[in-house]
């Protein structure tokens, strides 16, 4: 069996915010990889402040990361235009 090519791809992911506990700077998401293959239906789990919001929050461009790289369809995320991204498909 052929494995499903890939729909999203994140790399190195990273997202730190400032401040927000206690005066302290909360890593939301440390350099999390994460590859979604096409064709299928996926979950995220994890305990409350794991960053799973943060992660959807980033991957439609939502949210800007501090570092690295989403692709979607093997194409750079953030190269992608508004007015594309609106017309993918689901």
């Amino acid at each position: 069996m052929t494995p499903a090519p890939v729909a999203l791809c994140g790399v190195d992911l990273c997202k730190r915010f400032p401040g927000q506990c206690a005066g302290k700077a909360v890593q939301a998401l440390d350099h999390v990889r994460l590859t979604i293959a096409a064709d299928t239906l996926s979950a995220l789990v994890g305990a409350h402040g794991a960053g799973k919001t943060t992660l959807l929050r980033i991957a439609p461009g939502l949210m800007r990361g501090d570092s690295g790289k989403i692709t979607v369809t093997g194409c750079a995320w953030c190269a992608v235009r508004a007015r594309r991204r609106r017309r993918l498909p689901p």
